[in-house]
């Protein structure tokens, strides 16, 4: 997922917690204009232990990002 052309990632509003577009996310779905993205949280990476509450759940506007396919195909969204 990257901004688009022109945008830097933090001019892209989201709400859930912070965008980073050299993170792996997983696209989880887009509805009314809205994409959602998930990504294993630290906690979640460092006890090994499935939270929703340690991973992060990211709302953006569609139209100001990109989906993108990973630079590196075979690395995972959770380790």
């Amino acid at each position: 997922m990257r901004p688009l052309e022109g945008m830097a990632s933090d001019e892209v509003p989201v709400q859930g917690g912070d965008f980073t577009p050299s993170r792996a996310y997983l696209k989880l779905g887009d509805s009314d204009g809205t994409v959602v993205l998930w990504w294993r949280g630290a906690t979640a990476r460092q006890t090994k232990k499935f939270s929703l509450d340690d991973d992060e759940t990211l709302k953006l506007p569609l139209s100001k990002v990109r989906v993108t396919p990973a630079d590196d195909p075979s690395r995972r969204c959770a380790p």
